[in-house]
């Protein structure tokens, strides 16, 4: 069978646990795809820019041309440097959203352009995105002014 394209998971899958990929998976990706000729796909719920950064370590150049980002919500042209589809949330139903987990007390983040909004402190998503992460202002957030392709929200109490 000839395969045109082979699309890896990054968490939990193609990322160990420090969370880059083994020389031993690139080593294993580069031999696959010299051998079948195929292209690699990365697929993340992440960001595409950070998806960006793993392409560049596994370093297959044009074999890996598209990434998904967002658990879907875009597709990313490496070469091209643009994204070549994107579904974002519609603003009114990302209002209501926001809105009701804000209501709620639970926390939220908010997944738009190249930042990620938090409402309330959350370091597992600071630690983990660092200075894209910042402070939701609740009373002036417009989420018509945003391209929303992600939102999670994050209760712990049942």
């Amino acid at each position: 069978m000839k395969y045109k394209l082979i699309a890896s998971d990054l968490d939990g899958t193609l990322l160990n646990k420090q969370r880059s990929v083994s020389d031993k998976n690139i080593s294993l990706i580069k031999g696959f795809i010299k051998s079948t000729n195929s292209q690699f796909c990365l697929v993340s719920g992440r960001p595409p820019y950070f998806i960006k950064d793993i392409a560049d370590t596994i370093n297959l150049g044009e074999k890996i041309r598209y990434l998904v980002g967002y658990n879907g919500a875009v597709v990313y042209d490496l070469i091209e440097d643009m994204p070549v589809f994107e579904e974002v949330f519609n603003s009114a139903c990302a209002f209501k959203i926001i809105e009701y987990f804000i209501q709620k007390d639970v926390k939220i983040a908010i997944f738009a352009e190249d930042k990620v909004y938090v409402n309330l402190d959350f370091e597992g998503v600071e630690r983990y995105y660092g200075d894209k992460v910042v402070k939701l202002d609740t009373d002036n957030f417009n989420p018509s002014r945003h391209k929303i392709y992600k939102m999670s929200a994050f209760g712990f109490n049942p």
